[in-house]
Parts: C-alpha cells; sequence; structure tokens
C-alpha cells in the first residue's frame, strides 16, 4: 500500500487556530511513506462523509489504496444546499452541504409527535456503516473504521440488530468507544510549551447529553441533575447571567460557557492578547486574580450564561501542573 485515503469531521483535521498542525491519518501517512488523500472537514455528518467518500473512489484509482473512516455524531443530519455555502472546499465535488443537529433543536424535536430520535440516530448510523463497508467490500478496498465522536450500537429493536450483526467488526476500531472519550481520558497534565501559559481551554469539558440536560434546568439550580453533578466533580459552581471576572481565595478558576450549540455570535473573551470564542459547553480556566473584556463583533452584548466553577485542592494541583507556573 502507498496511498492512504481518509474521511471524516474535524477529528481527521488539523486545527492551526489551536496550534495543532497534524492528526491521525497524516501521521499515519509519514509513518508509512503513503501518499495521504484526506476529505475530512469539521462539522460534517455521516451522510456526507459515505456519499463523498463512494464519489471520490468512483473518480480515482482506488489500487493500493488503504482508507481510514472516522465516523462523526450520528445526532449531526446533513443537507445539501443551493446556495453555495463553502463551494469549492473539496476538490472533485460540486455539492454543497450543511449541517442539522438534532441536539440544538431539542424544543423543535420534543413539538413532534411520535418521533423517535434515539432509534432513527442509530438506525441511520448502523446503516451508513454498514452501506460504506459493503461498498468497500465490493470494490476490494482495505479500510478500517472508527468513531470520531461518540455513536450507539446498542440496538433498539429486531431489524437494527440484523444490520449490526452483519458489520464486520474487524474492520471496527473499538466500537464502543470514541476519538473523543479518549482525549478526555488520556489527558495528562504535561504543559507542550515548555514554558508558563496563562490560561487553559477545555472544549466539551462534558459529554454533549448531560451538557443539555443541564441547560435545561438552567433556571431551576436545586434540580437533582446540578446537584448530582457539582456532588459527583467535587466542585462549587456559581451561576452568573452575565460573565465577570469573579473573586476567589483559591489560585485559579473556571468559566464555563452555557448557550445553544447553534450560537455563533460574535462574542469573545479578551484575555493577554487572545480572543477566546464564547461557545457552548467551553470551560475557561485562569489565575483568579486574572482579569478579562468581553468583545462582541456583532452589535448588541447578549446574555451570556456561565457558571464559575471554583476547583478543590487536588484539581488546583493538577491545574498549576498544567500551566506550569
Amino acid at each position: 500500500m502507498n496511498k492512504l485515503f481518509s474521511n471524516g469531521c474535524s477529528f481527521l483535521t488539523p486545527r492551526p487556530k489551536d496550534g495543532v498542525e497534524t492528526f491521525v491519518t497524516k501521521e499515519l501517512a509519514n509513518i508509512y511513506q503513503c501518499d495521504l488523500s484526506n476529505l475530512a472537514m469539521g462539522g460534517r455528518g455521516n451522510s456526507r462523509i459515505s456519499f463523498s467518500t463512494k464519489v471520490w473512489f468512483e473518480q480515482n484509482d482506488s489500487a493500493n489504496t488503504f482508507a481510514v473512516i472516522g465516523w462523526s455524531s450520528q445526532h449531526r443530519n446533513d443537507y445539501v444546499t443551493n446556495d453555495g455555502w463553502k463551494a469549492g472546499r473539496i476538490e472533485g465535488t460540486d455539492l454543497t452541504w450543511r449541517t442539522w443537529k438534532t441536539l440544538d433543536n431539542v424544543s423543535f424535536i420534543k413539538e413532534q409527535r411520535g418521533w423517535d430520535i434515539e432509534t432513527n440516530a442509530t438506525i441511520n448510523f448502523l446503516d451508513h456503516v454498514f452501506d460504506l463497508q459493503n461498498y468497500f467490500t465490493r470494490k476490494n478496498i482495505p479500510y478500517v473504521m472508527y468513531n470520531a465522536l461518540p455513536n450507539n450500537f446498542d440496538v433498539p429493536c429486531r431489524d437494527s440488530e440484523v444490520i449490526r450483526n452483519a458489520i464486520d467488526m474487524k474492520r471496527f476500531f473499538n466500537p464502543m468507544t470514541s476519538h473523543y472519550e479518549f482525549v478526555l481520558d488520556k489527558i495528562i497534565p504535561v504543559n507542550i510549551h515548555n514554558a508558563p501559559v496563562s490560561h487553559i481551554i477545555v472544549n466539551q469539558p462534558i459529554d454533549q447529553k448531560r451538557y443539555d440536560h443541564l441547560y435545561e434546568q438552567w433556571l431551576n439550580p436545586n434540580h437533582n441533575v446540578w446537584k448530582d453533578f457539582v456532588e459527583e466533580q467535587k466542585i462549587t459552581i456559581e451561576q452568573q447571567n452575565e460573565i465577570a471576572p469573579t473573586q476567589s481565595k483559591s489560585d485559579f478558576i473556571g468559566y464555563w460557557f452555557f448557550t445553544q450549540r447553534s450560537d455563533q455570535r460574535g462574542v469573545h473573551i479578551q484575555l493577554i492578547g487572545k480572543h477566546i470564542p464564547y461557545r457552548a459547553n467551553t470551560l475557561l480556566i485562569i489565575k483568579s486574580n486574572q482579569t478579562f473584556n468581553i468583545t462582541n463583533t456583532q452589535g448588541n452584548m447578549p446574555s451570556m450564561f456561565n457558571c464559575v466553577v471554583h476547583f478543590n485542592q487536588d484539581q488546583q494541583f493538577k491545574i498549576k501542573e498544567l500551566l506550569s507556573l
């Protein structure tokens, strides 16, 4: 094999804004000295991954090519657009797409009588895996698949069990976990900069389903979902409707941003020359005496729900190691 193909979401792309210039299949291509063709793009769903993969292989020579597929979340729903959205981003395709996220539209879905969203998402995911597996097999293309984001193999009905049992699990790496969960479990207190840094940003400190439950009960902080979370994490939190620097007796403090995950307003936390986007389920950790400003590129300042997080002593020590302060 001298060619490597990959497709997926942002877990198979570089993140230059975060200082990350490499990704899994780029490293594999370097190790095995392969030519890499990578179609992955941040935010895409599994329909787009499956369809664009088949289009690529129909237009290119598949001889000596090994395929790596990193499946996105089963709750991302792709649809084709006619407005030229991000046209030309992927060479060799003339379709443009957007992604509709199930969990960003919870209130709308609840209004639809009889909708079984979880079962629908699982069936669609299994069908994508089975379909692409059969395509690779028919074309004699060696491959491996894995979950970049969490997906569900727990089948809800007999029909989906038939499809799941037909999936070749020898070609699916660790199907019960994901790249995302691996990263969360393997966070190591090492400062790669070898010098003090001013802050830590944790994207998605908790899984999206639990975040959504907490967000739904924002106005009810005494609800069990909040009580159970605080007790489990061994932290103290204060809810704020507007973000502002908060005094603390501890060395470090956290600001955990709460908003709809579809919210893309141009609000940033300005911190020592850095502009940190105010995005849902993002935790900013800084020194407790550090100040910051809020900037907004789109007019009126919106409400900025957030939790001030006070860490225990063990957590403070780990944060200090990470910041190398």
